[in-house]
This record gives structure tokens, sequence and C-alpha cells, in this order.
């Protein structure tokens, strides 16, 4: 199958054979281990749309952000683990956001994290302050020692682990970092990808696409599934993944969101609405849900509006 470089290159060479677009899409690559197979898998695409670098995006980000100069990018890192974007290297991206359009999206791979502060604690080790100096490096502060030593179960710990991250990656950029959970076929937390922008706009879009992503994912599987032979399962119980939550449940619980953050700010335009719970509903609710919870407000008269129809970016909802 495609990875995500491979895919990248052929959606630039699209766009360039199309020629409807005032701008070229050009893809930077970087790869520390399987370079040269990096290059044959992209050796049929023209050199001037992509660009293969062997090493760590921090090693090469010097280069990389000389090459990109002011024009807009979305740097997006997916290492093995964590290393090459430890917080000297994005920190680098946050500056130059500060005067170019820059977007992150990131594998941040939470159970390595955990699994690698667990040295924490290995009085003696002579591997330990390794571990641990790499873990600071990646945060650029200590913070993440007082949730390892809480004493939280694994996956609430992999939620603060991720939370703290994604707030100083806000913080830095000065916009708002989102994340979503990619889970196994199972249901169990692979990694959590992580966007970052300047523009609450941007959250809703990606969100959108991740949203769908996902639920495509779903349909496939499902697919799938019904097309293999039924065997029966040696331990049931641990093969159960939860089911998904109906989409009335998920309107219900969306539109209280809503009202409460309506009430405080007494009246909205649908945009400024899903601006506001973008980073909370991310991937989770896209707009037709939102548009769903706002009916079933003006139904509950908790926004006083006229009809259910018609409701747009920028129409006012307001909140009694």
């Amino acid at each position: 199958m495609p990875g995500s470089p491979v895919m990248a290159a052929q959606l630039a060479a699209n766009l360039a054979a199309a020629g409807k677009r005032r701008y070229r899409l050009r893809c930077i690559n970087m790869e520390p281990k399987y370079f040269t197979e990096l290059c044959e898998a992209k050796s049929p695409y023209d050199s001037s749309l992509v660009l293969n670098l062997q090493g760590t995006f921090k090693e090469r980000l010097p280069e990389i952000l000389k090459l990109v100069d002011t024009h807009p990018t979305l740097f997006f890192l997916d290492p093995f683990g964590y290393k090459g974007m430890e917080w000297e290297a994005i920190s680098q991206l946050a500056q130059r956001s500060a005067r170019a359009k820059t977007e992150l999206i990131i594998n941040f791979n939470v159970g390595k994290v955990d699994r690698d502060a667990g040295w924490l604690d290995s009085y003696g080790q002579s591997a330990a302050p390794a571990f641990v100096q790499s873990l600071n490096e990646l945060f650029g502060v200590d913070l993440w020692q007082q949730i390892i030593y809480s004493g939280l179960p694994k996956a609430q710990r992999d939620d603060e682990l991720t939370e703290l991250y994604a707030n100083r990656l806000g913080e830095a950029f000065r916009g708002i970092a989102a994340w979503y959970p990619v889970r196994t076929v199972r249901g169990q937390l692979k990694y959590y990808v992580l966007h970052v922008t300047s523009h609450r706009r941007g959250c809703r879009e990606m969100g959108d696409v991740l949203y769908r992503v996902d639920h495509d994912y779903e349909a496939e599987k499902e697919r799938a599934e019904a097309a293999s032979p039924r065997t029966l399962a040696l331990f049931p119980e641990l093969e159960a993944v939860s089911p998904r939550e109906n989409e009335a449940d998920l309107v219900s619980r969306l539109a209280e969101d809503i009202y409460g953050l309506g009430k405080q700010r007494k009246q909205l335009t649908f945009g400024a609405l899903q601006d506001g719970l973008c980073v909370r509903w991310f991937a989770e609710a896209v707009e037709r849900h939102y548009r769903r919870a706002c009916q079933q407000l003006i139904r509950q008269r908790r926004i006083d509006r006229d009809k259910e129809t018609g409701i747009e970016e920028k129409s006012v909802l307001r909140f009694v």
C-alpha cells in the first residue's frame, strides 16, 4: 500500500497536471533509515515536485526552512517514536508561524512516551538518564514527570500526557492544537494525531477530514468482517469493541455543549459556534451534527429562532 509520501507526491502530480491552480504543491521528505526505499518509491515523480532528504527532521530543519521560505507549509511529523521532533525543532516552527502560514500534523506516539517514562523511577539503571533526558527534550519541560508520578491509570496518563503536549503546542504557536485518537481494530489506542493551526476554521476543516477518514475506515472494516468466515473467539470478552455512539446521542450531547457556550455569549453566529467547540469536538462532530443540534435546541425553545431550516455560516443564533 502507498505510504503518505507517495500519496502526497501523487496529489502534487495530479494538481500540476490539471494546471487549474495558481500554486504548486511541493513535497519535501525526510527519512533517516529507509532512504533508498523512499527514493525508489518516488522515482516516477518529477523532481521539481518532490525532494528527498536523508536524516531526521531536526537534522535537516535548517535546510528545510530555507527551501520553504515564507510559502504556506504543512509539516507532517510521523517518526518512529519521537526522535527528530524534539522541542528545539518545534520551537523553530513556532517562530516561523509568526511570519508565514505554518500548520502541523503530528503523530504523537503516547504509548512509547509512557513506556519510556517508566525509566523515571528505575534508580541505578544506566539507561534511565538518557530516556528521561529524551522526554525532557520532547516536551521542552519536565512537567510530564508529575503525570507519571501521579499514579494515574494508563488510559488517563495517556490523555494527560497528550493534553500537556497539545497545550504547549497551542501556546507556542499562539493558536490551537486538537488531538484525535487512532485505534486498532480492537479499539486499543495506537497513537494520537495532533493538528496545530493558528485559525479555528483550519481546525474545523481538519476535524471534518479526520471524521470522514474514520467513518470510511469503519465502513471498510465492517465490510471486511462481513466477508470473512466467522470463527469462535477463544476470549470473546477481549475481542469485543465498544459500539460507536449512535448519531442521536451524539447530537444530544453536542446540543448541551452548544447551549452552554451560547448561554455565556447570549448570541453567536453558526460559524462562531463551531469555532468555539472545534477542539472539544475535533473529528467527532461535523457541520451537519451542529446543525441538527441547533435544530433540536430550537424545538426545545432554548434557541430563539422562528424556523429550524436555513441555518448557515453567518446565521445569528440567540440563546434563551
